[in-house]
């Protein structure tokens, strides 16, 4: 008896965030990784290659209106309806008996199993079965799905002139404006059949150049 009652002390039951579950009755947990189709050079990090999908877990689970851990706050006079309410609200839906309609606002939630703890999941699938057998009870499936958030961030680029130290500036040669610059030796004859050329649109009309 002693034994029995060390293993109920220590029991720490599932959840699917503050929703405690009586029982968990089968879990499923999935990793898969997708490997890109190209070809990688020996010798060569795999890491671009490998793309982790999104973890799931699948529970098989079951709460009733006598719970078997006592005194827990989640306990109310029909948990089993409580149970299914919060399922629903969380894969958001509709309630059955809502007068405010729910937006389909599904929540992220996190869920506590005995293998591990998910953080950031998303309800993706719930089946509940019913008969004659857990007419007092909410047996159902549930499987989540982690769901990636980033955070994007804003950073501020300051001016190339600001960072600049004083002795960089410095070396910087400023723009000088030199103006028009005479051709050397270039006679007055010259430059005035430069300007014709410059100015003349036949493209055919044969230029003579005068020598001294």
């Amino acid at each position: 008896m002693s034994g029995i009652t060390i293993l109920l002390n220590q029991f720490t039951p599932g959840a699917i965030d503050s929703l405690e579950l009586d029982c968990i009755l089968t879990e499923s947990h999935h990793y898969q990784n997708e490997v890109t189709e190209f070809p990688i050079e020996a010798g060569f990090s795999i890491g671009d290659h490998v793309i982790h999908k999104p973890e799931q877990v699948t529970l098989e689970a079951f709460n009733t209106n006598s719970p078997i851990i006592q005194g827990s706050e989640s306990v109310t006079d029909n948990r089993v309806k409580a149970t299914l309410e919060n399922l629903l609200l969380t894969a958001g839906y509709d309630l059955p008996d809502a007068v405010i309609a729910n937006q389909n606002q599904a929540k992220v939630v996190t869920i506590v199993t005995g293998l591990r703890i998910y953080t950031n999941m998303v309800l993706t699938d719930l089946t509940i079965p019913r008969d004659h057998n857990n007419a007092n009870a909410l047996q159902f499936t549930a499987t989540f799905k982690h769901l990636i958030i980033l955070q994007s961030q804003t950073v501020f680029i300051a001016n190339v002139n600001d960072v600049m130290s004083p002795g960089i500036k410095n070396k910087v040669a400023p723009k000088v404006d030199t103006g028009s610059v005479d051709a050397p030796n270039a006679t007055q004859e010259q430059g005035d059949i430069f300007d014709k050329m410059a100015n003349d649109t036949n493209p055919d009309k044969e230029i003579v150049y005068a020598e001294e």
